[in-house]
């Protein structure tokens, strides 16, 4: 079922202040094609959320991992992007919902 793809197993780690792990979340505002500023943020290891948005920001995505350099890293590199005018970072303290029952959908092109 795995290698036909209908089955993923992987593990959910609860955020807590034991966990060991660092969230942030980063709003990026983003000029012309946004395609590549996309691209370039879900391909990162780091980013466990990505969601283009309506409103304040044009993407709106999560940053996961036990080391603050590493994520450090990953916001200078999305800070440097060329698409990115404005960026806001804020980090998540204690999360009090995170609910993955529900399959994400996946896009496809007609």
């Amino acid at each position: 079922m795995q290698e036909a793809g209908l089955l993923r197993i992987s593990a959910q780690i609860p955020h807590t202040p034991q966990s060991g792990r660092v969230k942030v979340g980063v709003g990026l505002c983003l000029t012309g094609e946004d395609h590549d500023a996309v691209a370039a943020a879900v391909q990162m290891p780091e980013v466990e959320f990505a969601a283009e948005s309506l409103g304040r920001f044009d993407l709106i995505a999560t940053l996961n991992s036990s080391d603050p350099a590493e994520i450090a890293g990953r916001l200078e590199q999305l800070r440097s992007l060329p698409e990115v005018h404005h960026m806001e970072t804020w980090m998540h303290v204690r999360t009090h919902k995170e609910d993955y029952s529900q399959p994400m959908r996946q896009e496809t092109t007609a």
